[in-house]
Formats: C-alpha cells, structure tokens, sequence
C-alpha cells in the first residue's frame, strides 16, 4: 500500500510539474499512467499464493521527451509495477534513449538510437508498459508475460539503428540493434522462485524488426528476431558452467478497420543447453489471435484464443508425461479470452477481462507449491487505468 501512496504521489506531481513546464519549456513534454488492478482465479494460483483474489496487481509510469535539436531527441521512463509474485512494484529506469536522427526527407528517414532502448519484438513488446497500448490487461502468450522476466524482453543496453522509408504501395520500417552483456541474475531469481547458486550473464543480445504497411495503415505485417546467450556460472568451482543460447522469432499480421482490428502473431522459440559436456535443444512456440470490436467512442470489447506450447514436438505433452510422470497438461495451455473497455474520457480507462483456460503451461509452479494443478480452471481481472 505504501508503494501505490508514493506512486500515486509521484504520479500527481510530475502531471503538476508537466502543466507547469509546458509553459516555461515548450519542447518538454511528461507524460505518464497508472494502474490498478484485481484478479481472481479459480483451480489455479495465478500472480498470486491463493486463489482468493488479490488487488495486488498494480503500475505506475511517468516519462518525459525533449528535443536538443531538429535531429536529437532524449526520452525516458521511470515505473514501478507489482503484479504478484512476478514483479515487486519498486521504481527503475525503464527506458532512457537519445536518439540522433542524421537523414529525414519526403522518402524516408534514418537514426540511430543508445541508452537503454525498448525492444522491437511484434506488434505490442515496446508499448507493453501502458495497459491502454497493449492487446488486453494481460499480453498474449506470444510475449512470454508469465515468465516473470519482463525487463528483459522490454529493454536492452546497447544501440539501435532505425529507418523508414516507401518503396511503391509499402511504408517499411527496420530496426536492427545490439545489447551489452549484461547480469540478469536477479530478475532470474525472481521469475523461479528460489536463488539459483550463481550468477546469471546474458550476453551476444541482437534484435531485429521489420514491418510493412499497406493501404495506409490498414494492414500490416511484421517479422521480428530476439537471440542472446544466457551462461549460469555456480558459485561452486567444481559445478560446470550452463549456456543457453535463446533464438525468438514472431511472425505479426494485423488487419484495421474504422471499427475494429483482427490481429494475429506467431512466436517460435528455439533454444540449445550445454552444460558439463552434454547438448540438449528444445523448440516452444506461441500464437493467438485476436479481434477487437469498437462499438462506440466509449466502448469496445475484444475476443482472443490463446495457444501456448512448451515443446512444440510434443503439444499434447504425452512424451513428457512418459518421461517425467508429470500431467501433461503441464506442457500447454489453451485460453479463451472476453474483454471490455470503458473509456469516459481520453484520461480514463476501466479494463475487464475473462479467462477460461485448459492447462497450465502458462501457471507458475512457486505460486502453486503443495498443491495439484487443475487442467481446466479460470480468471477474471479488473482495472482502472488513469494517463495524462
């Protein structure tokens, strides 16, 4: 409670603070959000050690912009976000960019971008901080959002390149870029629940985006690339070193309407673990698809079916079943999704959502220790969401 207090402090002085700057300082502009939430499940835990409902889902960002020059640009976010057991709510430099834009004409434009950056990862990985730019309360599968390593796939340290440019009836935008080795330890811990006995480096980060649009906007499609090499060094001499190499690819097609959108993306992800000598490779994949309805300037509602696989080869999860005697319906998850969204005004937002899920590859095992997960179980979440 005392974090949504300062958060809602902070909050309230920097909109103060923003109104006042606009006057002195034209070329700042701070802007921010926040959120609260609720969240009830039934069979399963979910964000949360119990299946009673928790309001402890919560997010506040406040970010500013400024130019130097026509060509320079610095933007940055700080937020604090607790969403159960996954994220603990304390305040940290989300992103901080300066972005140098060294070609710009009626064909097009290139820059170059390095600080702490967003990565472009589909359609919604660089505006998932802001429940009123993602796809729901919660993201798709596609984005990983139960793994608890959001800051991770959000933002990296390092550079990116970027242009835009039209070529015949296609509006392209590419985004290549790198990131500094890094120490994820923490957020790895987190995500598992436990202290892993050694230290986690994630290193060799590129990232690459590129998306097209046709009929001004209206449809779009987009392919985006992840890699990076994870090593958990043990704090024990004589335990050898693990390595992962990580490579995600999604796959983003995107329809528009003037009163609504069918959007659809595809993750695949492929992975490779050495440790002490011996190689194993797995491959998970993700999709969803999703269409939104607008039917006022107030109301809109969306549906969304949801597929999650943690071994694309063995969806049904008999072979891990056979292997490790666990339910296979630990290796997948189905989930049928309902929304709605009120907005009063441009500043205001009530977010409702509904789950009815089959399986649990999505659940986190820390929040459901002692207890044996159901197959077919259900979720509903609430929000209030404020922006200025």
């Amino acid at each position: 409670m005392n974090i949504r207090i300062k958060a809602l402090c902070a909050l309230t002085l920097s909109s103060t603070m923003s109104s006042v700057l606009a006057h002195a300082q034209p070329e700042l502009d701070v802007h921010g959000a926040i959120a609260t939430g609720y969240i009830k499940s039934t069979g399963n835990n979910y964000l949360s050690g119990n299946t009673l409902g928790t309001s402890n889902v919560f997010e506040v960002a406040i970010n500013a912009r400024t130019s130097l020059s026509p060509e320079i640009l610095v933007a940055g976010q700080l937020m604090a976000r607790d969403y159960g057991t996954s994220d603990d709510g304390r305040m940290r430099l989300d992103y901080l960019q300066l972005d140098y834009q060294f070609w710009r004409s009626l064909a097009g434009s290139a820059g170059l971008r390095v600080g702490k950056l967003k990565n472009p990862v589909g359609f919604y990985n660089d505006s998932r901080d802001i429940v009123f730019s993602r796809p729901g309360i919660l993201l798709p599968s596609v984005y990983l959002e139960d793994t608890g390593i959001r800051d991770l796939l959000f933002a990296s340290e390092g550079a990116q390149a970027y242009s835009h440019w039209e070529s015949g009836p296609v509006l392209s935008h590419l985004v290549l870029g790198w990131g500094r080795e890094r120490d994820a330890t923490e957020e790895f811990e987190r995500a598992a629940g436990t202290t892993l006995g050694g230290d986690v480096n994630i290193d060799h980060l590129l990232m690459a985006q590129w998306i097209g649009e046709w009929s001004g906007g209206t449809l779009r499609t987009g392919l985006s690339y992840f890699g990076g090499v994870l090593r958990l060094r043990p704090y024990a001499v004589t335990t050898p070193v693990t390595q992962l190499d990580a490579d995600l690819w999604v796959l983003s097609l995107q329809r528009l309407w003037s009163s609504g959108s069918l959007t659809a993306e595809y993750r695949l992800t492929d992975t490779s673990m050495v440790s002490a000598g011996n190689r194993s490779k797995s491959k998970a994949d993700a999709a969803y698809v999703q269409y939104r309805r607008q039917f006022d300037l107030r109301w809109s509602g969306y549906a969304r079916y949801d597929l999650n696989f943690l071994d694309r080869n063995d969806r049904q999860g008999y072979r891990a079943q056979h292997l490790s005697g666990a339910p296979r319906h630990t290796r997948f998850s189905r989930s049928h999704v309902l929304g709605m969204q009120w907005a009063p005004s441009s500043s205001w937002g009530v977010f409702a959502e509904f789950h009815y899920v089959d399986g649990t590859g999505n659940v986190r095992a820390q929040d459901n220790v002692g207890r044996e997960l159901e197959r077919y179980w259900t979720m509903g979440l609430l929000m209030i969401a404020y922006q200025f």
